[in-house]
């Protein structure tokens, strides 16, 4: 381990994450983000610059439902099956349609939203 005393406000809070974050990922409790650090082993990564390219070419809006909310990264082939972390299998979706769809494909969601809407 490195000394942090001559820069230890800033250092401690990175030593200390960088330690918290081997121990999750060590004790398989670290689930948050797997695709991005999966992709990440194979150097694909989405830029700040490519997401907002995305979402400008959306309007801003959901590509499901059209509203201007809070967007948020969707996977069209999910990375649980396959799918990779690029641009190109990244949609803009609000929170409420990327919850829902979770880790289906899109025709799979659809289909699913238009039987629960006819019951």
């Amino acid at each position: 381990m490195t000394d942090c005393r001559p820069h230890a406000v800033y250092c401690s809070r990175i030593c200390k994450g960088a330690a918290s974050e081997r121990r999750r990922v060590e004790d398989g409790r670290d689930n948050s983000r797997k695709h991005i650090r999966r992709s990440a082993n194979v150097g694909i990564i989405v830029t700040d610059r490519e997401w907002r390219r995305l979402k400008h070419r959306h309007g801003g809006r959901c590509f499901y439902c059209k509203k201007k909310l809070k967007l948020t990264k969707d996977h069209v082939v999910p990375v649980t099956r396959g799918g990779l972390h690029t641009p190109g299998n990244i949609l803009p979706a609000c929170q409420p349609c990327n919850s829902s769809k979770s880790d289906r494909f899109i025709m799979e969601w659809r289909l699913g939203r238009a039987v629960s809407r006819a019951a």
